[in-house]
């Protein structure tokens, strides 16, 4: 494209964030203008559902942050009435959206748990330390990781692991109610090591 075609498109695109709140770029010679509003349409969510969120620039191909925020709006609502299966659907729209997201990789994790899949929930929350860690996430977001990972750990009865997670959790983030886990995962496993030692069939 020209110079003087490029300088076009950004006059337009500027022109589309006044107005509209956003641009959806299709490719280099066409723009199509998209209304900020339209968040997560085929949820069915309606307008002023999301509270308010600031309008972004839409770039199609890389994920819409609007439309991931709700997601996990829809996901939270599901998470609180117990219904984890559609929950985790949410979420997974959210982290495809924004794939970036620790916190939504964290939810997803969350529900996992709920739904009683601590193999998946584990797997999900070394998934979000790794985005985590890539993308600079929060301190508190990673801790939250390894201790819902550690919370996974106690449940499938692999106590050792789960010490090393709440200890990590804790140098990411102090948390006293994480604290008071790590205590009760660490005497549950010597309860299970002093069984084990008088009943070697339990070892």
């Amino acid at each position: 494209p020209t110079y003087s075609h490029c300088r076009s498109c950004v006059l337009l695109s500027v022109t589309a964030l006044l107005l509209y709140g956003s641009a959806d770029y299709g490719d280099a010679s066409q723009i199509r203008f998209v209304p900020a509003s339209q968040a997560y349409s085929s949820s069915g969510l309606q307008q002023g559902q999301l509270g308010n969120h600031q309008p972004i620039l839409r770039l199609r191909g890389a994920g819409n942050l609007e439309d991931a925020a709700a997601a996990k709006e829809l996901g939270n609502k599901a998470y609180t009435n117990k219904k984890f299966e559609e929950a985790v659907q949410h979420y997974e729209m959210a982290c495809t959206l924004d794939p970036t997201s620790v916190v939504y990789i964290n939810n997803k994790a969350a529900a996992l748990f709920g739904l009683g899949k601590f193999e998946d929930c584990v797997a999900t929350c070394k998934k979000a330390i790794e985005v985590g860690r890539a993308n600079r996430a929060d301190f508190k977001d990673l801790a939250k990781s390894y201790s819902r990972m550690a919370n996974a750990q106690v449940k499938l009865g692999h106590m050792a692991d789960a010490l090393q997670s709440y200890d990590k959790s804790l140098t990411e983030h102090r948390d006293p109610q994480v604290e008071l886990k790590r205590r009760d995962c660490l005497r549950l496993k010597e309860k299970m090591e002093e069984d084990a030692y008088i009943d070697p069939e339990k070892s």
